[in-house]
């Protein structure tokens, strides 16, 4: 985890950007075959973002509804490759 995780100088905007940018990566090489091995990869690779910027609270916002996504993607049956789209 790079980029957001070390950014102490930039704004919340500029750290919230960064977040959904390395948030992004993940995603993209992910390699969880069911949509609850990806929410369960996803809940550590948040809990880090989070250690990362304990007192950004718009990074503890997104961090929030990408798990909501998540959860919902899984309450619906769908795939881990549906789940990546989401």
């Amino acid at each position: 985890m790079t980029g957001f995780a070390e950014d102490r100088t930039s704004g919340s905007g500029g750290v919230a950007l960064a977040f959904l940018d390395a948030l992004d990566r993940w995603v993209a090489v992910d390699r969880s075959s069911a949509a609850t091995e990806l929410r369960a990869a996803l809940l550590a690779w948040l809990r880090e973002a989070q250690r990362a910027q304990p007192t950004m609270a718009l990074v503890h916002q997104l961090a929030a509804r990408a798990l909501e996504v998540a959860d919902a993607a899984v309450t619906r049956g769908e795939r881990a490759a549906q789940l990546r789209v989401s």
